[in-house]
């Protein structure tokens, strides 16, 4: 009992700062690593709050005491045994087990990540037969005795597949697959494979997966409201400069933030590490941001990733599809960190993307403020993203948010009914940065579809081949070139043919698009911007 009587003052004074906090939390915290735990929900709890106070340290006495007593809990974590753990199992503490799923390219990630061992859990009931997989990638004289066996147990013991290599030999023989991506995607997701993450080491745990912060920044206060307007035009520092070895680890914490909250992301999985850059901003946060490998990046539009970190550990992800002058954001902060900086979070993500892209407009799907989320209605997000200026793309919604603004300044205790804020969430939100026409890339995509079905009569594969053919000859270019950038070659030449980029200048433009979207999608949206102001 006695520390779930500690745990509850420290649950209470977690979020409050000033001196008087600072030195509660201290005695606390002083207090409870005194006390013994067991792997249960009580640990699990305590080590949250420790996280928090990493993230958001009144001091240098708190960030020491709550990073030593982290030390602690996984060093209890170790020596439990497998039963013990099984209470703290799944939420990412050190030298414990999750149970997920993932794609068979993050699995290849991990086979090689050194602190951990992954290993074949078990099979949805509904799954695709592995015999049905197994008959496309086997050796031919093989394949009969795959097409015998219905049961994937049964068939991987007739192969002779140990069950500690059983997850190996699967991701091996898909691997076959790798010039196929999307096949061997939806192969691997019909599987429905469970796999087990044993963590074998301290530093593959939420708590210890940080990027190196030598200036922690301390808090006698959380800011709670930031001037928005002068931080998104506030100039953004240089990207870091980071050797090989920095770079690398700053990828594997991003992955390994996914992975170790059981998410996954395709900007942190298919990311292009050369277009990785990394910005240190002001009250403890930094920012990476990423793209994606050509075979996986969208039409036209570049989806960038985002990974945010405060005082060096993980807090929020997400990311934004862009293209030219717009973006579609979405923010995601890691449960551990709610309750904090969320308004310095957001401010700070949108300063850089609307640098990095110089965006015109930024919006966000009716999801993130509650369509279909009842996280997003219970959070009232709609409110927080409307003090940032965003507002809703309908505009009968438009007349309802000004009607409740009028209700909530009129009574400082009105909130607004779940009724209203699910309307609310009907439509998209926008932020208009600044005025002038605004890209939308599904507009572009829906008149080259109409070009197709009216030149084409639908048929696609004719519509690539003729506009390919024409793109060519007007570039210059041989097989080679097109085969080099086959990802974004063919929908270039669909964009080129439907609008009439023929002149000398437009088809420069063309050519440093087709490259830049492979290596860098940062000067590939700016060539975006650069084409569409031809138009």
């Amino acid at each position: 009992m006695k520390n779930a009587s500690l745990l509850s003052s420290l649950r209470a004074v977690l979020y409050s700062f000033g001196k008087e906090a600072a030195a509660a939390k201290l005695s606390l915290v002083n207090a409870l690593s005194a006390t013994a735990f067991k792997p249960g929900d009580a640990l699990a709890e305590y080590h949250e709050m420790l996280m928090y106070m990493l993230a958001y340290p009144d001091n240098a006495a708190v960030y020491t005491a709550a990073d030593k007593e982290l030390k602690r809990l996984a060093a209890l974590l170790k020596r439990s045994s497998p039963a013990q753990k099984q209470a703290v199992n799944d939420k990412g503490l050190p030298y414990t087990r999750m149970t997920a799923r993932f794609t068979a390219d993050m699995l290849h990630l991990l086979e090689s990540d050194m602190q951990c061992e992954i290993t074949l859990d078990s099979f949805e009931d509904d799954a695709r037969s592995l015999s049905s997989v197994l008959g496309i990638t086997l050796p031919s004289l093989e394949k009969e005795t795959a097409a015998a066996e219905e049961e994937n147990e049964a068939l991987l013991d007739t192969l002779g597949i140990r069950k500690a290599d059983r997850l190996r030999f699967i991701l091996s023989e898909l691997q076959s697959l790798d010039a196929q991506p999307l096949v061997k995607d939806m192969l691997w997701q019909e599987l429905k494979a469970y796999i087990n993450i044993d963590a074998t080491h301290q530093s593959f745990s939420r708590a210890f997966n940080r990027v190196h912060s030598a200036d922690v920044f301390y808090h006698d206060a959380l800011q709670k409201r930031i001037e928005f307007e002068q931080m998104l035009h506030t100039p953004l520092p240089a990207p870091e400069v980071m050797d090989t070895a920095q770079h690398g680890q700053l990828i594997q914490v991003i992955r390994r933030a996914m992975v170790l909250t059981m998410r996954e992301t395709d900007t942190s999985t298919f990311m292009q590490p050369a277009s990785l850059r990394y910005f240190k901003l002001e009250r403890g946060i930094s920012v990476a941001v990423y793209g994606m490998t050509a075979p996986h990046q969208l039409p036209l539009q570049s989806y960038i990733g985002y990974t945010l970190f405060k005082n060096g550990l993980p807090a929020a992800y997400g990311g934004s599809w862009v293209f030219g002058n717009t973006a579609l954001f979405g923010l995601n902060v890691f449960d551990s960190f709610r309750g904090g900086e969320s308004a310095v979070i957001m401010g700070q993500l949108l300063r850089v993307y609307h640098q990095l892209f110089r965006l015109a407009r930024i919006e966000v799907e009716a999801y993130q403020i509650g369509k279909d989320n009842d996280d997003g209605i219970n959070s009232g997000a709609y409110w927080f993203y409307h003090r940032f200026g965003f507002r809703s793309l309908d505009a009968k919604l438009r007349r309802l948010a000004q009607a409740e603004e009028h209700k909530i300044a009129a009574s400082k205790n009105y909130r607004s009914p779940r009724k209203t804020l699910l309307a609310l969430a009907e439509s998209n939100i926008a932020l208009a940065i600044s005025t002038g026409p605004k890209d939308s890339v599904e507009h572009y995509l829906g008149k080259i579809s109409a070009h197709i079905i009216r030149h084409y009569r639908g048929l696609r594969r004719d519509a690539v081949n003729n506009a390919s053919h024409r793109l060519m000859i007007d570039l210059r270019t041989d097989q080679a070139f097109v085969q080099n950038y086959r990802h974004s070659f063919e929908e270039w030449a669909l964009f080129a043919e439907t609008f009439g980029v023929k002149d000398k200048i437009g088809l420069a433009i063309l050519r440093k698009l087709i490259v830049l979207k492979e290596v860098d999608p940062y000067s590939y949206n700016e060539c975006i911007n650069q084409l569409l102001a031809r138009l």
